[in-house]
């Protein structure tokens, strides 16, 4: 039987990676890509730019329970159910951090999901993959230590969620579980860490997590050359915390790899680097790169320490210390990602290939040439309060 493969979010980052990724292995599978209208650019461009002759599917995760489709393609949907093995990955989300968001960031991630369960039901997918946050695991610096190993088998254990993002993912994972089980789906939740660009050549089409740390050196960089120059900002971070970073195909590798197998179906899996780098090590690495490639770096001063009884609170005194304490509660992070079920399902835990300065070099190199995705003049009009 034919496979079709329906996916949302395939223009994105991890998405487009994913469809690559898909399409290797199911050459003759049919790829319904589900897209919208989005600064001037139609759908149909957005997506035959990423995948030419691909076929678009005009619509929107928050447009209801028919995700905004045409009737047309509705039928045609119906129509290839009975004679094809139909699998939806649903990619399409929002990351933001900003409470300011936090309406739009519930319709996307949360409302959106809800969406995408509604359509399912009414089409009569049974397979569905949903690609979530390792991060749904939240803060846990109140809990004890033993909860600071996050495990796939749990959702919500009293961690406290930082952001929209953290809280709408972890309430549309456990939605789906709700549903799943009470409509028969087949669902499988792939909770990814952060993802970067290819290992290869450090290619990305979206800088977004990581990089927002690195835009912000850069807009500082602007700042500097036109505008007030600032004191330097510390930021203190524990010596053993960790920043999980993966290259985005080696993420989506590792998720199809999973989704081959039937047993997934009804698993949590963490898409997660089993060795992170320190977030200290990478932090310094990154402000390295971007020195060299002529970036002012003196605005920043990375500190590290053991044993800090009492959380340093202080008001920034700067634009760019509000927008460097806003990230800082990912670099300070202790938290470990559990991959038992990962290594369970596949028999092994499979290795990120390694995280040196080489590939920071390569994955902030890329991002300068299209300078973090957006036109000079959109950096440096970028609100600078949080």
């Amino acid at each position: 039987m034919k496979k079709i493969f329906f996916v949302t979010g395939a223009t994105g980052f991890v998405g487009s990676n994913l469809v690559r990724r898909l399409h290797e292995d199911n050459g003759e599978a049919l790829f319904f890509l589900l897209a919208r209208d989005k600064k001037g650019s139609s759908a149909e461009e957005r997506v035959n730019k990423l995948f030419p002759g691909a076929y678009t599917i005009k619509g929107d995760v928050c447009l209801g329970s028919n995700l905004g489709i045409s009737s047309k393609d509705i039928s045609l949907l119906n129509n290839l159910l009975d004679d094809h093995e139909f699998e939806l990955w649903h990619a399409a989300g929002e990351i933001s951090f900003d409470e300011a968001s936090f309406d739009e960031t519930f319709l996307v991630n949360f409302y959106g999901t809800k969406n995408v369960v509604e359509f399912c039901k009414k089409i009569g997918i049974k397979r569905i993959h949903y690609v979530s946050t390792a991060y749904v695991a939240g803060d846990r610096q109140e809990l004890d230590e033993n909860r600071q190993i996050a495990y796939e088998k749990e959702d919500f254990v009293g961690q406290k969620l930082r952001n929209p993002y953290e809280e709408s993912k972890l309430k549309a994972e456990i939605y789906l579980k709700k549903e799943g089980e009470k409509l028969g789906l087949n669902v499988t939740c792939y909770r990814i860490s952060v993802a970067v660009g290819r290992y290869e050549n450090g290619s990305a089409n979206n800088f977004s997590g990581y990089y927002n740390f690195c835009k912000i050196i850069v807009l500082n960089d602007h700042m500097q050359n036109g505008f007030k120059t600032f004191k330097p900002v510390e930021m203190w971070v524990p010596e053993d915390a960790t920043v999980n970073i993966a290259c985005v195909d080696w993420m989506v590798d590792l998720m199809v790899k999973i989704s081959k197998k039937n047993e997934s179906a009804g698993e949590v899996f963490h898409i997660s680097n089993p060795d992170p780098p320190r977030a200290s090590w990478l932090m310094e690495k990154s402000l390295k790169v971007l020195g060299k490639f002529g970036i002012y770096v003196d605005g920043i001063k990375i500190f590290t320490y053991k044993h800090l009884k009492k959380r340093i609170i202080k008001i920034p005194e700067s634009p760019l210390e509000r927008m460097i304490l806003y990230y800082q509660d990912y670099a300070k992070s202790q938290l470990r990602f559990d991959n038992t079920n990962v290594q369970k399902i596949l028999g092994c835990l499979p290795k990120h290939p390694q995280i040196d300065e080489k590939l920071i070099e390569r994955l902030l190199g890329f991002a300068l040439s299209r300078n973090f995705g957006r036109p000079v003049k959109k950096i440096l009009s970028e609100k600078l309060s949080v």
